[in-house]
Formats: C-alpha cells, sequence, structure tokens
C-alpha cells in the first residue's frame, strides 16, 4: 500500500476483507484492541489463507511446516508462515499471520485459525506438523487433538 505506515495499516483490514468477499472460500481472521486514544485501533494479529491456497492443500502431502520471520520497518512484528509440500517437492504456501509478539498465545491463535480454515479439506488425524519446536509451539499444539500429536 501507499503513503504512510499508519494509513497502509488502517487500510489492511479493508483490504483483506475485500480479498475475502471476492474469492469464496479465503479466510481472513483479525485480532485488535481498543487503543487509548477513542476511535484507534491496536493491532494484534490477522490472519488469512486464499481460498486457492486452501483447495490445493488436499493435493500436497498431509505435511505442514510452520516458520516465523521478523518484520522490519516502522512496526515490528512477527510474520508466521504455515507451508506445505506439493507432489514436486515444492513449497506450497497455506496460510499467513501477522502478530505483534512470538509467543504460545500468538501460535496458538495461527493454529487455531490454520485448523478453522482446512478442516473441509484434510481431516485432523492425516496432518503433521513440523517446526522449529519453539516454547510457543510447543505449549499452542494442544489445539489438535491429542491421539494425532507426536512430541519428539
Amino acid at each position: 500500500m501507499h503513503k504512510n505506515w499508519e494509513e497502509s495499516y488502517q487500510k489492511l483490514q479493508k483490504l483483506l476483507l475485500a480479498c475475502k468477499d471476492s474469492d469464496l472460500g479465503t479466510q481472513v481472521s483479525f485480532w485488535s484492541i481498543n487503543g487509548d486514544i477513542p476511535g484507534t485501533i491496536i493491532f494484534k494479529y490477522v490472519f488469512w489463507a486464499f481460498a486457492p491456497s486452501i483447495a490445493g492443500f488436499a493435493h500436497c502431502r498431509p505435511l505442514i511446516s510452520i516458520v516465523k520471520t521478523y518484520l522490519y520497518g516502522k512496526y515490528r512484528g512477527n510474520l508466521l508462515i504455515a507451508m506445505a509440500t506439493d507432489a514436486n517437492n515444492e513449497i506450497f504456501p497455506l496460510a499467513f499471520a501477522v502478530v505483534d509478539e512470538e509467543t504460545g498465545a500468538s501460535w496458538g491463535w495461527l493454529l487455531s485459525c490454520l485448523r478453522t480454515a482446512i478442516s473441509d479439506v484434510v481431516p485432523d488425524s492425516g496432518i503433521c506438523i513440523m517446526s522449529d519446536r519453539h516454547r510457543g509451539i510447543i505449549s499452542s499444539i494442544t489445539q489438535w487433538p491429542n491421539d494425532y500429536v507426536l512430541e519428539r
């Protein structure tokens, strides 16, 4: 987006909701809190998964890798990425989240949104999640049924 950081962040929700409205099946979820100044909203988390990625996951290996990278610029944060591997051993982007901090709560929120997004495509019992074992991920993996969680 253009102009300045503040205007871009204010337009983020509108932009993602427009994507959701124009592409049925796209999943978008926000979590924000009210700011100290009336009319301001403080961004906490945003999740999105595009409809073609959700539908395409049915044709990928049932392995989801979750990783994090830092966001740089005026507003710091973390980009959480969920990806799969397609039949050609290529990376298949599945879902994304921008969060304020890498915590158990933020990883839990990503996993909860991801599980909701793909629940109609692939059952929980057939999915393996691979990560770097960050303590936030380990504490939040309880979002998935215990019968299918194996921690190593």
